[in-house]
């Protein structure tokens, strides 16, 4: 499953590797900083969060607000 993150070094496409209320793991070539605000878009679901860690080829974002996914369609599953 893909999505795309914004931030403010730019926009990339990424590859979602665990998704749940609270957050996302995420694969990507250059995975934003640690501590950088993100937006997470998949569909039309646009989230706010920020990267809580960072690792070479991966990162976790931690949404600023836990999320419903009954709320949000098809997209987000």
């Amino acid at each position: 499953m893909e999505a795309t993150i914004i931030s403010i070094d730019g926009t990339q496409i990424v590859r979602i590797r665990d998704l749940s209320r609270a957050g996302v793991q995420i694969a990507c070539e250059y995975p934003p900083q640690q501590g950088c605000e993100v937006i997470f878009c998949r569909g039309k679901v646009f989230v706010a969060a920020q990267v809580a860690w960072r690792e070479e080829r991966c990162a976790g974002l931690e949404f600023y607000q836990p999320l419903d996914p009954a709320q949000h369609g098809p997209e987000w599953r």
